[in-house]
């Protein structure tokens, strides 16, 4: 809870209460999702459970739409495993330790918005693709401007797939030059709609200039600032170590290859039919299946999805140069459009590709699409040489049901006390489930051991402080602000290695001496896996300085003393100086 989604809560709390993003709230995303929040507030109430049921209902509505597309571009059947593997492993999952990596609670909603409206984007593209009206075209566009005001990594993605789909939607009909030149101007101008009306809309609360800073989102961040050198990043793309993380992925590259090559070559060397077909494919099914029980590393399975990626995407574009009709160009066209989206999104972790941490949404494509693949694409290849495809169809879907199960069962080790093997580490940890309630109401969830030190926390807070007086939460921890219903005196929410890049110190002390706080709460944080261990020390040390000049601590920490190593876990309430 004191990770990501307590700024993912109190961000669209504070917007539902009259502030307005950019101004009264500093955000380096677009401002989409966290108006999106706002409005699910203002409907239903402010809550945990507002922002969950309606995450849930988007979820939803991503598979609908990813399984129209997986429909259009392969059949039924491949849209049926698309989105078994979209609910199964990304959409509810808990495979670290911290749960906001999953889309009914996600660690920026920014991911799931722009991912779903990026699908909903590749859909419209093939249905003009199949001659549905130009409305899809401009539906299309309109959807990829909405994808612009989430985040810059989701919106490179949609526009490669987006565009990649819109010219082999128009080559496909042999369209003249001005067709062409319509077309684009159309879409084009379709998508320019959603950033235009975001500016113009910020416009009327703050000067033009800062709105449209705002509309860029994280363009300036990524361009401009040094935020993406820090180690996290970098680590999370693999870069920290190319040449162990290359190894890693050919290795299971190499794995996953032999085990769908030996499905292929069963299915092709048993040419027998009626029930000794039924049963071999079944044994298939069932020798897939038995992996669940098997001592497989399911945490590292995904690293070889972008080099699957490439390579559906040379065999999508072999199949548009083979295509003798216009069903299936287009059929192509959206196997070649969806293989850049699932490509493009896993850029961010190209090296270190995985389901878990980021990969909830960014691999999501690319997972839909190999399940898609092996539950049709491959089995029809395998018939066209001579085989059933029913060996392979059932074996694969043996395979899947081992790897929800494989992912299940790391998910139901974080969720109850037990020892779970380290993501990236590869090594053990004890983890405590999430048995602690906290919060009241709509706000109630469960948590981890942390609960026992926060409840306490929120009890202080009420007692301590009046309901409108400010609480400042250091490095992170924004989600007792949300609880308590404390704002924050600042812009700021977060105060963590990245956001002192992006918005300086200097602005965040200047803030604080305009409006200080009634109370400041250390919480205990290793930021290690940013290069700098703990604020106060390795990073932030001015606002921290600032902070002990001017605020004394209010008895003991609950807890232990934090941002101190070795401390478990605690937090310290201060409160001004006499």
């Amino acid at each position: 809870m004191q990770v990501d989604y307590g700024r993912e809560l109190y961000v669209p709390w504070r917007i539902a209460e009259g502030e307005v993003l950019y101004r009264d709230l500093a955000w380096f995303n677009g401002p989409l999702s966290p108006y999106l929040g706002a409005l699910w507030f203002a409907l239903f109430g402010t809550g945990f459970w507002t922002l969950a049921w309606a995450n849930l209902a988007i979820l939803a509505l991503c598979g609908l739409a990813l399984f129209a597309l997986l429909k259009a571009a392969f059949d039924r059947a491949a849209a049926l495993a698309g989105v078994l593997t979209l609910l199964a492993i990304f959409g509810f999952g808990h495979l670290v330790g911290i749960g906001n990596y999953n889309w009914i609670c996600p660690y920026s909603h920014e991911m799931t918005h722009g991912v779903f409206l990026s699908i909903a984007a590749l859909l419209a593209v093939g249905q003009y693709g199949r001659g549905r009206g130009i409305a899809w075209l401009a539906g299309a566009g309109f959807l990829l401007g909405l994808v612009f005001l989430t985040k810059a990594e989701v919106f490179a993605a949609a526009a490669a797939g987006t565009g990649v789909g819109l010219a082999l939607s128009l080559a496909a009909h042999s369209a003249p030059r001005a067709t062409w030149l319509r077309g684009l101007a159309l879409f084009a101008g379709a998508a320019l709609v959603p950033p235009i009306a975001a500016w113009i809309l910020l416009a009327t609360a703050m000067p033009a200039g800062d709105a449209l800073i705002g509309v860029l989102g994280s363009w300036p961040g990524v361009l401009f600032s040094e935020a993406s050198e820090l180690d996290f990043y970098r680590r999370g793309m693999g870069l920290d170590d190319p040449g162990r993380r290359l190894g890693i992925l050919l290795a299971w590259s190499g794995r996953i290859a032999l085990v769908l090559a030996a499905l292929a070559g069963l299915d092709l060397a048993l040419r027998c039919g009626g029930r000794w077909r039924a049963a071999v494919a079944a044994a298939a099914a069932l020798g897939g299946a038995s992996l669940a029980f098997a001592e497989v590393e399911w945490l590292r399975t995904a690293t070889p999805l972008p080099l699957l990626m490439l390579a559906a995407g040379l065999a999508a574009a072999l199949g548009w140069r083979r295509a003798v009709s216009a069903a299936e160009r287009g059929a192509c066209a959206l196997r070649i459009s969806l293989s850049v989206l699932a490509f493009a999104l896993l850029f961010k972790i190209v090296l270190d590709a995985r389901v878990h941490h980021y990969g909830f949404a960014l691999a999501m494509p690319a997972g839909a699409l190999l399940a898609a693949a092996l539950a049709s694409w491959i089995p029809a290849g395998l018939r066209r040489l001579g085989g059933s495809g029913e060996v392979f169809r059932w074996g694969a879907a043996g395979l899947g049901l081992a790897a929800a199960l494989g992912f299940g069962r790391v998910s139901n080790d974080f969720y109850h006390e037990r020892q779970v093997p380290l993501a990236v580490e590869g090594r053990q940890r004890v983890v405590h489930g999430k048995s602690i309630p906290i919060g009241e109401g709509a706000d109630r969830f469960w948590t981890d051991a942390r609960g026992l030190i926060l409840k306490p926390a929120l009890l202080a807070i009420e007692q301590i402080f009046e309901p409108e007086d400010t609480l400042l939460v250091l490095p992170e921890g924004v989600m007792l602000n949300y609880l308590s219903r404390r704002r924050t005196p600042t812009r700021f929410v977060n105060f963590m290695p990245p956001e002192l890049i992006l918005f300086g110190e200097d602005a965040m002390i200047a803030e604080l001496e305009a409006d200080p706080p009634e109370g400041v709460i250390l919480l205990h944080k290793s930021t290690r896996e940013y290069g700098f261990e703990f604020f106060g020390r390795d990073y932030g040390r001015d606002l921290f300085a600032w902070i002990g000049e001017r605020y004394r601590p209010l008895g003991n920490p609950i807890g232990e003393p934090p941002l101190q190593p070795g401390t478990s876990y605690g937090l310290q309430i201060l409160v001004r100086r006499p």
